[in-house]
């Protein structure tokens, strides 16, 4: 079992690149040709994520 710290411990860098991987292929799905593009956008686009930093997208 794991603990509270555990589950709510920031993503690591490769967390976060594979559920952004799954979100794209998931949107791509959804929205077939009216998907134009997807962004990686804020503080991981820049290089400059913290720990405790999120990961954000746009459609």
């Amino acid at each position: 079992m794991r603990t509270i710290e555990e589950v709510l411990s920031p993503p690591t860098d490769a967390e976060a690149a594979a559920a952004l991987a799954r979100f794209a292929v998931d949107a791509r799905r959804h929205y077939g040709p009216r998907l134009l593009d997807l962004y990686l956008i804020a503080s991981r686009a820049r290089g400059d994520a913290r720990p405790e930093s999120d990961a954000e997208g746009a459609v």
